[in-house]
């Protein structure tokens, strides 16, 4: 799942539109808004319209609390109490009551979304240090906060350490063991030098989280701002267009036409058109070649890198160790650990289809899982094969789960026979068995298991795990044994 936030809009609808367009070409499943729709902006009855229409969840901001009555507005400086006024004015009943019913904080089960604090969420209090995090984190256990309110950008982070650190605010992947504060910064009012809108991208599949900054129109924020008789002035990230102090064209022009009859001399007054054209035939054929020189070589060029980047990777097994399954007691588990990193692993071989839009590596709970980018990428985990003789009743099974859910779907867990063939050669059964994650167990997880026998001439069986889709699949406790 892919989710874009947002915060402080502030019914600039200017902003809110570049940043809902950018919103729309970065492939998001769902839109969070952190509070403060309205306020301060020209637009607040244009932007709420939209917010309700396009986002999917929604905290109650400062301003949104003080504007529906549930924050004394006494809290706020005469600009923003005006601004307030002015706003509620020009909202209706519905939409004050939609702004009402919003919540204080959003549960995104890996992550919290709060407009302000996550220690006391009605209270807004500014979150400006590491410091400041403190309360948060002693709050909460989730390691992944979202929060506004301040307008400015920010990344807080504690590690084993204890020591809460303020990061620069750049794009990271969640690491296990440390906890993160996310100060997504605003869309509608920025206020860190940057007149460009900001919110942030949050990938599950990582996970990760990529800040963006998006440009919109300032002209057009401040005449709207002037039609509803509002004061531009009292914008201050206006006063920072970066047009600001840039000479105009005419201005820079350093030449000046010289009096009449002091022009150029000594230059052809005028050339034939024909002429010029023959020599632009000639000038053109020579261009075209060059191009299609150029074009071929291009693709040749590009072609090869989009292989290169695409390829895919195999990866063989460390060692292969012989296991005979009718020494083992019934059971036990015939297939070696998991791999856990992309490296080559005692017991099993992995190939994806594609090695830098697929990844493999440890999951929270001990298991393991695979994350893809690449709808269309498939990855398989081949175990050792293991030795057997006919007539053993053996069991595959493994636990399953799919972020998005659906993805999971795509894992098929498969045993492959190698047979004694009539004439004492060996022949390979692919498929003998199948089996698909059907079976529902807690916490999203699924259970592939099938039970089946060796038939007469069975030398070795080998088992498999694959799937496919754009999304991660855990496995845990896959397993191979003799029942």
């Amino acid at each position: 799942m892919r989710y874009a936030i947002v915060s402080d809009v502030h019914a600039n609808w200017q902003a809110w539109n570049a940043v809902l367009l950018d919103i729309r070409s970065q492939r998001v499943d769902r839109i969070l808004c952190l509070g403060d729709c309205v306020g301060y902006g020209p637009d607040p009855a244009r932007v709420l319209e939209s917010i309700h229409e396009n986002v999917d969840g929604i905290v109650l901001g400062n301003h949104d609390a003080a504007l529906v009555g549930k924050l004394d507005s006494a809290c706020f400086n005469e600009q923003a109490r005006e601004s307030l006024a002015w706003t509620r004015r020009r909202l209706n009943q519905a939409a004050l009551r939609f702004l009402a019913d919003r919540p204080l904080v959003l549960d995104g089960g890996a992550f919290l979304c709060a407009h302000a604090d996550f220690a006391a969420p009605g209270e807004y209090p500014y979150l400006e240090r590491a410091d400041d995090a403190r309360a948060s984190w002693a709050a909460v256990p989730v390691p992944l906060l979202f929060a506004g309110h301040t307008h400015i950008p920010a990344l807080f982070v504690l590690g084993g350490s204890g020591v809460p650190r303020t990061a620069p605010p750049g794009d990271f992947v969640v690491d296990a063991g440390r906890r993160f504060v996310v100060n997504v910064g605003s869309v509608g009012d920025p206020r860190d030098g940057d007149v460009r809108a900001a919110y942030c991208l949050y990938d599950e599949a990582g996970p990760a989280v990529y800040w963006r900054r998006v440009p919109f129109d300032l002209d057009a924020y401040r005449a709207a701002m002037l039609a509803q008789g509002l004061d531009p002035a009292a914008r201050p990230f206006l006063a920072r267009d970066p047009r600001a102090g840039v000479s105009p064209l005419r201005a820079q022009i350093g030449f000046s036409p010289p009096a009449a009859g002091r022009g150029v001399h000594d230059a052809v007054a005028v050339k034939e058109v024909r002429t010029l054209r023959r020599r632009l035939v000639r000038w053109r054929r020579a261009f075209w070649c060059f191009a299609a020189l150029a074009t071929f070589g291009a693709a040749v060029v590009g072609a090869a890198a989009w292989r290169h980047i695409h390829r895919g990777m195999a990866l063989e097994a460390a060692s292969t160790p012989v296991i005979q399954a009718q020494a083992m007691p019934v059971g036990q588990n015939l297939l070696a650990p998991l791999p856990v990193t992309q490296a080559p692993t005692d017991g099993w071989a992995l190939t994806l289809d594609n090695r830098i839009g697929q990844r493999l590596q440890k999951s929270a709970d001990g298991g393991i899982a695979v994350w893809s980018d690449d709808a269309g990428a498939a990855w398989i985990l081949r175990a050792t094969p293991v030795a057997v003789t006919a007539g053993l009743r053996m069991c595959m099974e493994a636990l399953v789960r799919g972020v998005p859910e659906g993805v999971g779907d795509s894992v098929t867990l498969s045993v492959a026979l190698t047979r004694t063939t009539a004439a004492g050669g060996a022949a390979r059964v692919e498929a003998f068995a199948v089996a698909h994650p059907s079976l529902r167990r807690q916490a999203g997880w699924r259970k592939a298991q099938k039970t089946f026998e060796t038939p007469p001439g069975t030398q070795a069986v080998e088992l498999s795990v694959q799937g496919q889709g754009r999304g991660t699949i855990e496995l845990r406790e896959v397993r191979l044994f003799r029942r």
